[in-house]
């Protein structure tokens, strides 16, 4: 186990943040989160064979229940991918589209046209599987990065359903550890600044729990 000293500063910031159920986005964790999507831009462009920015349009923190009704309709219909992680930092992470947007997604990865279904569609499920894995597990990694901790992240799952179950479902799970969500509204725009392809998502973050330091060292 890590000595408490060899962790970032701004580990012990965010597990405060989280603990105190805190509303306002303090500027190092701004900064962290700006980490993870540079990193996962990176990846995405390398993933898809094309230039690629993602662009964070706002970052809330607010409770897990409240997801649901800010990223969408609660009754709409959303796709993605859902990744668990644990190590210094253990939670789950979400990328999530509006179903036609993953449609069209998934039909721009593998070259085909897009499914009426992108969750009855096996090649579909494949490329948005994947692509949460290059976005989520990156974006997760980046941020981790920043906080001077390691991860290990699972296998990434396909989700499909109407926004509020596939959160409240994950939302039930973890509020027994805490009750904050990081919520990032992003914009992706893939190809060249002339005529780029642009499409929006939500990248969402769930910290469930933290390591603790080594005995006889403090978490402040």
């Amino acid at each position: 186990m890590r000595n408490a000293a060899a962790f970032s500063p701004i580990y012990f910031m965010v597990i405060a943040m989280v603990r105190s159920q805190s509303r306002t986005v303090p500027p190092a964790l701004e900064e962290a989160i700006s980490v993870g999507l540079r990193q996962a831009e990176a990846a995405l462009a390398a993933f898809v064979g094309v230039p690629a920015r993602i662009e964070q349009r706002r970052i809330a923190l607010m409770p897990v229940f409240d997801v649901p009704g800010v990223i969408s309709d609660p009754d709409a219909m959303v796709v993605g991918s859902y990744i668990t992680f644990e190590g210094g930092m253990s939670g789950h992470g979400m990328l999530l589209f509006a179903a036609p947007t993953a449609g069209w997604i998934a039909a721009r990865i593998t070259g085909t046209t897009p499914p009426a279904s992108p969750s009855e569609d096996p090649l579909a499920r494949s490329a948005l599987e994947e692509l949460g894995n290059v976005v989520v597990g990156n974006f997760i990694n980046g941020i981790a990065d920043s906080l001077g901790i390691a991860i290990m992240r699972c296998v990434p799952c396909f989700v499909a359903d109407i926004a509020g179950a596939i959160l409240n479902s994950v939302a039930a799970e973890i509020c027994r550890d805490v009750d904050t969500a990081v919520v990032v509204d992003t914009e992706f725009h893939l190809g060249g600044p002339a005529k780029p392809e642009t499409f929006s998502g939500h990248l969402i973050l769930l910290p469930s729990g933290w390591a603790p330091p080594a005995p006889g060292t403090s978490d402040r």
